[in-house]
């Protein structure tokens, strides 16, 4: 599977062009920085090789008054409906698609979206499950919750480089969203041998709207992940299971 994954990437390297989507990414991350040293750090090289990480800490979630799990838990269950509502409007005006819950029965894999849309053919992602919640938290993160970002998560799937790159320029402009960590995947310079070939654009970010202050949820990170299509088909055979056997071994 990673010889695959690895093929589609060299074949997709020789459309990038002269403006990589390494540079989209830092550009979204200096679009959203809040001080001169989050600005200065946008495109340091984080502790995976080749990853752009803005931030030149890790961030936490919604540090600020979170004492235990549970009330992180809460939060995330609170800000799912948030962030797919955000994912649905990023989606439509960026040619993005999800993945469709009929493809089993002959239908398109995946669902373009549109602004309006009512369809019920989408197999939306559902929040983490405990179990790898309290397992990430033994393994990585010695049970300090705020360290946990992707309790709440979503992914939009793309047909080719142009469509992730629409997206980061779409988050770049939209005032309620701010980007506090990217994992660019997609960097020629990341060694995918990390991630059983496996690679995606993964942004950790908060949603400040009016209804998110309501909430008292506007500091909680979630994760978004930007997905090409043929990427996406090998996460949704078997490919998740064999990074799940790798992240095993390293105990992640």
């Amino acid at each position: 599977q990673t010889s695959r994954l690895e093929s589609c990437w060299h074949t997709l390297k020789s459309c990038l062009g002269r403006r990589p989507v390494s540079t989209q990414v830092s550009q979204v991350t200096l679009a959203h920085s809040r001080t001169s040293e989050l600005a200065h750090s946008a495109n340091l090289v984080g502790q995976e090789q080749g990853l752009n990480v803005a931030g030149a800490h890790e961030p936490k979630s919604n540090t600020a008054g979170l004492m235990s799990l549970d009330m992180l838990y809460t939060q995330a269950l609170l800000m799912h409906a948030q962030l797919l509502h955000k994912t649905r409007e990023l989606a439509s005006l960026s040619r993005g698609s999800f993945a469709s819950s009929a493809s089993a029965l002959g239908a398109d894999r995946y669902v373009r979206w549109h602004a309006g849309s009512e369809q019920q053919d989408v197999k939306w992602p559902q929040i983490k499950s405990v179990d790898r919640i309290i397992e990430k938290l033994c393994r990585n993160y010695d049970g300090d919750a705020s360290r946990l970002l992707d309790i709440a998560r979503h992914c939009i799937v793309f047909d080719d480089i142009s469509g992730i790159v629409s997206c980061l320029e779409t988050i770049a402009a939209d005032p309620t969203i701010r980007v506090v960590r990217t994992k660019n995947r997609l960097d020629s310079r990341y060694d995918s041998n990390q991630s059983a070939g496996y690679r995606d654009v993964s942004l950790n970010l908060c949603i400040t709207s009016e209804r998110t202050r309501q909430l008292g949820i506007e500091g909680h990170v979630c994760e978004l992940q930007l997905i090409l299509a043929r990427f996406m088909d090998e996460k949704t055979n078997d490919g998740h299971a064999r990074y799940v056997e790798l992240r095993n071994l390293r105990c992640e």
